[in-house]
């Protein structure tokens, strides 16, 4: 184990830990998101933020996404739609982007320092860094989004959102135990993380405390509580020309 993970295999697996709860977290988020806004083409006005929907449940046909798509997206939150700074997409749609070079990457000063930096360097420790940005829009890449049908037909959702329209609390911090089981020659780790994440202006109307992912994507679970233009996320749907 020392060979394969380096000098200290349970950091290595400490790392490998973060990751899956990292991982864990989004597709929580992804739920509640689903849950809020309901299936991909879905005409039914029931869904909490039906209204921030474009695509599919309006009747129209989804398109790859494109230039339109963002500013519609705006126009659905009115004045505060120019406080949309991030969203999140399938790579399927991502790599369309990025055929269509509609991708535009911000460097970190080209991994050089900054020579009129009073002291140290504002170099990355890390090597070059770039963050993909569609109109001014950082893009997070996620799989776990919404998606409906195959092959070529398929659909997806793309997620548009302002800063702070998704909220989150930790009622336990990430808690770490560690035991060795000396028989076995064998170390063993548990985790404890208590945890949710929250669409700002809807509303849990179950009485869950403690809900699976079936149960944060069933759409009668939310209810919304802000006016339209108050709820900060806006679902598109689209098709890529990568299937």
């Amino acid at each position: 184990a020392a060979l394969a993970a380096g000098s200290d295999p349970m950091a290595a697996i400490g790392a490998k830990v973060a990751d899956y709860v990292a991982n864990q977290r989004q597709k929580d988020l992804l739920s509640c998101l689903a849950g809020v806004f309901g299936s991909l083409g879905s005409t039914s006005s029931s869904a909490a933020f039906f209204p921030l929907t474009i695509d599919g449940e309006s009747g129209d046909t989804p398109t790859v996404l494109s230039p339109r798509h963002v500013a519609e997206a705006k126009s659905l939150l009115g004045d505060q739609g120019e406080k949309m700074t991030a969203m999140c997409v399938h790579s399927k749609v991502y790599y369309d982007l990025v055929e269509r070079r509609a991708i535009d990457f911000i460097y970190d000063n080209n991994g050089v320092g900054d020579a009129n930096a009073d002291s140290g360097s504002t170099a990355n420790a890390f090597g070059q860094v770039a963050v993909p940005q569609f109109l001014g829009l950082r893009v997070i890449v996620r799989d776990d989004v919404q998606t409906a049908g195959s092959g070529s037909t398929t659909e997806y959702a793309t997620y548009f959102f302002t800063q702070g329209a998704v909220a989150s609390g930790e009622q336990l911090a990430l808690q770490t135990e560690t035991d060795r089981d000396i028989l076995a020659k064998s170390d063993a780790m548990s985790i404890d993380l208590h945890y949710c994440y929250h669409p700002v202006g809807s509303r849990w109307t179950a009485s869950d405390v403690k809900p699976n992912r079936s149960t944060l994507e069933t759409v009668g679970n939310w209810s919304k509580v802000y006016e339209t233009k108050n709820r900060g996320i806006v679902r598109v749907t689209n098709t890529s020309n990568m299937d």
